[in-house]
């Protein structure tokens, strides 16, 4: 049985409305969900069509509950469905977008009205939704995200771009490729890492750490984020990649498991005591009769 229902206001809005709250950035777009599902070739004008042949509009489901600093108040949505609507009628609205050869400039003021005038439901879920509520509404509207993407989504701003940031750094420094039996993150990654760094958590990686928790608690860092960056760069030049990575040569990409995530967190958090006394697992001395240097 289904222990809690999940709360949303029904609201509805024109066109023209929703296009205002792109513009001032009311509302929040992302590629970070759903990538794989953009529309391409003839998908956006087919939309744009059925809206002209007086199909109706499928309702949009946004979550309220993100805070804009700025105006100390809850009044900027997430998009949790209905991205590739929105950005559509934007692209047309704004005559990126041609349907039938014809922009939207090309239309008479009758038919603009008209067009910007036509309704979209838009089902919201209010700012009091717990956390959980809200990852369960992502996960089950977009299954095919992974939980680390739904993170960055509903923590915008310092912890995102402090993840994301990382993130692209340590890319920069690793090339990292994806291994069977031991995919990694990155992004997860540096998230475990600011974690164990910076809030307070239990230095075992062994345990399952919250991340869902620790993605939040981001937003109460008390250290800019130019401050970890500065301290996350020079731990990271320092490290003896050859301990922690493995390739056949200076082209082929570094494999980085989940055992060598484990062992580089010891070393970014300063406890490289195990790093001495790695033992080579059976895959290790299988990769290195292939040419692998261990």
């Amino acid at each position: 049985m289904v222990d809690e229902i999940i709360h949303y206001a029904t609201l509805s809005f024109s066109i023209r409305e929703l296009m205002d709250f792109m513009s001032n950035g009311k509302i929040q777009t992302t590629t970070d969900i759903g990538t794989d599902k953009i529309w391409k070739k003839d998908k956006p004008a087919r939309f744009i069509e059925g809206i002209f042949m007086g199909l109706p509009l499928f309702p949009m489901f946004v979550d309220s509950s993100l805070f804009n600093s700025e105006t100390n108040s809850y009044d900027k949505w997430i998009v949790i469905d209905g991205y590739n609507r929105l950005i559509t009628l934007e692209a047309y609205t704004k005559n990126k977008l041609k349907v039938k050869g014809f922009s939207f400039d090309d239309l008479d003021s009758a038919k603009k009205r008209n067009f910007l005038n036509k309704d979209i439901i838009v089902y919201a879920l209010p700012p009091n939704t717990p956390l959980k509520m809200r990852y369960e509404v992502f996960k089950r509207v977009n299954p095919s995200c992974n939980l680390q993407d739904i993170r960055h989504i509903l923590n915008q701003g310092k912890p995102d771009d402090l993840v994301q940031e990382l993130a692209k750094r340590f890319e920069k420094v690793f090339s990292v490729e994806k291994r069977d039996g031991g995919r990694v993150n990155t992004k997860e990654f540096m998230l475990y890492y600011l974690m164990l760094c910076y809030l307070n958590e239990e230095n075992n990686i062994t345990n399952k750490l919250n991340l869902d928790w620790g993605m939040n608690q981001l937003n109460q860092l008390n250290k800019k984020n130019d401050v970890v960056l500065a301290e996350f760069d020079e731990k990271i030049n320092k490290i003896p990649q050859n301990l922690f990575f493995i390739k056949k040569n200076k082209k082929d990409k570094n494999i980085f498991d989940s055992k060598r995530k484990n062992l580089l967190l010891h070393y970014l958090i300063g406890d490289d005591t195990k790093t001495s006394t790695i033992k080579l697992s059976n895959e290790d001395l299988k990769l290195k009769r292939q040419g692998y240097k261990i």
